[in-house]
């Protein structure tokens, strides 16, 4: 990811990124998946819907902001983090989300982590680019 997109004083332990989601993104998950479901792959279908846009689909979402968190935690580029994102490995984790609002594509938004004190567990949040209003995602990871 870019460098100038990188926000890593968010708090003591989180660490944030702003991603691009691209129009074909529903596509790709759908070819991935094998879920075709029409209003994430074209604004013809989402319209009608009520969706200005296609939306991203909200497993691509999570997959994407743990497969983010997984980077951080492999890289060991993110040293001052170093209690949260030192395993080398994926370990065990228990992983629970919820969706608010839907992420249009083409677009670009925050994926953003919070990590507790404990240190086994992290708090995952998909947030508008413009930071205001609710949040796509949140979703919590803890470790086993």
């Amino acid at each position: 990811a870019n460098v100038k997109n990188r926000l890593t004083d968010l708090s003591l332990t989180g660490i944030s990124e702003l991603i691009s989601v691209s129009k074909f993104t529903g596509l790709q998950y759908a070819a991935v998946s094998g879920d075709y479901n029409p209003h994430h792959l074209h604004s013809l279908i989402s319209a009608p819907l009520g969706y200005a846009r296609p939306i991203a689909h909200g497993m691509w979402t999570l997959a994407r902001s743990l497969s983010w968190l997984q980077n951080l935690r492999m890289s060991g580029r993110d040293s001052d983090h170093s209690e949260i994102f030192s395993a080398k490995t994926w370990p065990r984790v228990s992983v629970k989300c919820s969706w608010s609002k839907p992420l249009f594509m083409p677009s670009s938004t925050w994926l953003v982590t919070q990590g507790f004190r404990d240190h086994k567990s992290v708090n995952l949040t998909v947030r508008p680019k413009n930071k205001t209003g609710s949040d796509h995602m949140q979703g919590s990871v803890v470790y086993m």
